[in-house]
């Protein structure tokens, strides 16, 4: 992983470079590295609300099982990490400009992990539509965070990677449970 450090670091200045170039896109950027993942979920209450009918209710209750345990083994997933692997994010370990500060461990990008195992869970739920919008705005929120100056893409690419694989692990166990108890 060495390896890749020096284009790590190349390409989070790279994107870094943004900040301070004019009050609306510092905000712009604020509003995707935060508040848009609380829009994201919002829009997917919505969805599983509006989607409660038009499936079998067993069915229905099995993937909203499968959502929660992927959100919660992100969070599981990325808090083992974090316990073990100490990463400081590019506002401690550069000096880097910054428009938000997180004290925590930077590997890997809670909002990415959350995201993509959001999405993953969502394409498995059904609705493949809003999951193709979640991995997009995983990967917008993953740059802005960049960007903001409180992950290095690496970190990104980790969430992506553990969230992705967090959405396919509970999809197959739940679906080897539940031909079990069918």
């Amino acid at each position: 992983m060495q390896f890749l450090e020096p284009f790590n670091i190349a390409l989070f200045y790279i994107l870094n470079s943004l900040v301070g170039k004019s009050a609306f896109l510092d905000n712009v950027i604020i509003f995707f590295a935060e508040p848009f993942t609380y829009v994201l979920i919002a829009i997917v209450c919505i969805v599983i609300y509006r989607d409660i009918n038009r499936e079998r209710v067993q069915e229905f209750l099995w993937n909203v099982a499968g959502l929660i345990i992927s959100v919660v083994g992100a969070y599981v997933v990325t808090g083992f990490f974090r316990l073990f692997y100490d990463h400081p994010r590019p506002l401690w370990a550069l000096g880097a400009p910054h428009l938000l500060i997180e004290t925590t461990s930077s590997f890997p990008s809670a909002h990415t992990i959350f995201l993509f195992s959001l999405a993953t869970s969502m394409y498995f739920f059904g609705n493949k539509k809003l999951a193709y919008f979640l991995y997009a705005s995983g990967l917008v929120v993953g740059i802005a965070r960049v960007i903001a100056g409180v992950h290095f893409p690496l970190d990104i690419l980790g969430g992506i990677v553990f969230g992705v694989a967090i959405g396919y692990i509970v999809r197959f166990a739940l679906h080897r449970y539940a031909k079990v108890t069918m």
